[in-house]
């Protein structure tokens, strides 16, 4: 009988198993695989540190074109560099320079980052326009009592004024009106403007003459003045009502001509004009357009003289302070301005 194939195969595989197995019916022993720890980590993964922006610059004050350096102090683990200067310029340099071309106040930030995270830190940088002194002035030469108007032509990004009048008096101001007074005939003052921001200063300067008028007037209030002509002064100027009230003046520098010198003939005039007073108000109490008008024949080497009686305070004046003033003109002066002089004095009337 002809054997079949397939159970020869059959018998064969079964008679492996009884070689290797015997006839035992335990199971075989395995290994239970889902009580093991399963690795995955890499030896090659790179932890990155958080970077931390930082930077430092060589100043955060500077002008226009100036360049300025830029220093990196970042730290942590960096790939990349991202500056941005405020005025539409950046640079990925790790330490960037720039300059800036006009002036104002720029936000400069620094961006670090890697494939993880990144970190910004912004500084303010001011740029200022250098700065250069300059000025004029409405008159090189004055006479003494005129109010000068001095004008501030300096450029760039200017922060303080001072100005210097060469008397001892100073302004912060940045146009300001000054007046001189002095006593000589002339005088000079040099005068310096110095303008200021925070990356310094720089000046100018000029010279103005200031002349005095020959003529001269004082103006003295007195108690009294005697027909002898004894003054009386009142030190403090203060009347009481129904008091007597004088005004003293004492004029000097006038024009002596000589009419004949063997004759000892001079030709000396001085007018005496626009006597005012002034209420306490300010409003005009009383005028007189022509004063006097003072002449001499002989050579005089002090001064004329001239005293006016006001008369009595009247009960209804009000109390407070006057003000006096009167015009003195040199009628042989060859200079209108220098033989014309206003001087003015105060009272108090309680």
């Amino acid at each position: 009988m002809r054997t079949n194939p397939l159970l020869l195969i059959s018998a064969l595989i079964f008679s492996m198993l009884l070689l290797v197995y015997g006839c035992s019916t335990t199971a075989p022993t395995t290994t239970d695989i889902t009580h093991q720890p399963i690795t995955t980590a890499n030896e090659n993964t790179e932890v990155l540190r958080t970077p931390i922006a930082d930077f430092n610059v060589s100043t955060n004050i500077t002008a226009v074109n100036e360049e300025i350096q830029f220093e990196n102090r970042s730290t942590g683990d960096i790939s990349s560099y991202s500056w941005d200067f405020g005025d539409g310029s950046t640079s990925i340099e790790r330490n960037a320079s720039h300059a800036y071309t006009h002036s104002g106040n720029f936000d400069v930030s620094l961006r670090v980052s890697n494939e993880i995270s990144g970190d910004t830190k912004t500084m303010q940088i001011k740029v200022l326009t250098p700065i250069k002194a300059a000025f004029s002035v409405s008159e090189t030469k004055a006479k003494s009592g005129t109010t000068i108007q001095f004008t501030d032509n300096s450029t760039g990004d200017i922060e303080t004024w001072l100005w210097d009048f060469g008397d001892g008096s100073t302004s912060s101001e940045r146009n300001p009106e000054y007046a001189y007074k002095i006593d000589d005939l002339t005088e000079s003052f040099f005068v310096t403007l110095t303008v200021s921001n925070a990356l310094g200063s720089d000046k100018a300067a000029s010279s103005i003459q200031i002349w005095a008028p020959l003529l001269r007037i004082k103006l003295v209030m007195c108690s009294n003045i005697t027909s002898e002509g004894t003054i009386i002064p009142n030190p403090t100027a203060t009347f009481n009502k129904g008091d007597q009230i004088f005004v003293y003046m004492e004029i000097q520098g006038f024009t002596q001509k000589v009419v004949d010198i063997t004759k000892g003939e001079w030709d000396i005039r001085v007018q005496l004009r626009d006597f005012k007073v002034y209420e306490p108000d300010g409003s005009l109490m009383a005028h007189i357009p022509i004063l006097e008008e003072l002449y001499q024949t002989t050579l005089i080497e002090g001064y004329l003289y001239y005293a006016v009686n006001m008369g009595a305070a009247n009960p209804d004046d009000p109390s407070g302070e006057y003000k006096v003033e009167v015009t003195a003109v040199d009628l042989n002066s060859e200079k209108p301005d220098a033989g014309t002089v206003t001087e003015y004095t105060t009272f108090m009337l309680r």
